[in-house]
């Protein structure tokens, strides 16, 4: 399948996102504009947080220490802008990894990747597709055989979802693999209504 839609950078929060606003009215009218998780973080994810939040918190402590050891105010602010960088990298990166997941609007469906995020309008989607196949190991590892979540674009490209039966959401989860899989379904024929080709 090939791969054309349009590139954007990913917000780095709301990566709890998952339910419509609770305060929205219940009628007919009300537009979805908030992007919306379709799925939680899974625990192959959430331990790997875990373990980065860790990391983070002694690579922070290294830097205050090293600060603290310093003489002189010139050397402790030096030493203090050179040791936040690791710090400031490993927080990044640990939120970049928390975000990983797709994400929908009554408008838009996002795909957010480790580094980038992948979006198009659900008029240009012509299907949601499951596709036998093989997928990475916890999204990074070796390829093993699996199913993988695919949003089929009107011009014949698609977008590669992080919903695959390996995926460290869903990995020994194929329960949360199908309602996943189903929320991206659901959401796109639920938006055809509302959106004009």
């Amino acid at each position: 399948m090939s791969r054309n839609p349009k590139e954007q950078k990913p917000p780095l929060f709301r990566v709890f996102d998952r339910d419509p606003d609770r305060h929205r009215p219940v009628d007919g009218d009300y537009v979805q504009a908030r992007p919306v998780r379709l799925h939680r973080p899974g625990p192959w994810r959430t331990g790997l947080v875990i373990v980065m939040a860790l990391v983070a918190a002694w690579v922070g402590l290294a830097a205050v220490l090293a600060v603290s050891v310093a003489h002189g105010l010139a050397t402790k602010l030096i030493v203090g802008a050179v040791a936040m960088v690791p710090v400031l990298l490993v927080y990044w990166f640990t939120a970049r990894v928390l975000s990983v997941g797709v994400y929908a609007t009554d408008a838009t469906v996002r795909q957010n990747h480790l580094l980038t995020a992948v979006e198009s309008d659900w008029a240009d989607v012509v299907d949601v597709r499951r596709v036998a196949g093989p997928v990475r190991l916890l999204g990074v590892g070796p390829k093993v055989a699996g199913e993988q979540v695919f949003v089929v674009l009107r011009d014949g490209s698609d977008i590669a979802t992080s919903i695959t039966t390996h995926g460290a959401d869903f990995l020994l989860r194929p329960e949360s693999y199908d309602q996943a899989a189903l929320a991206v379904e659901h959401w796109w024929t639920g938006t055809q209504g509302r959106t004009t080709p």
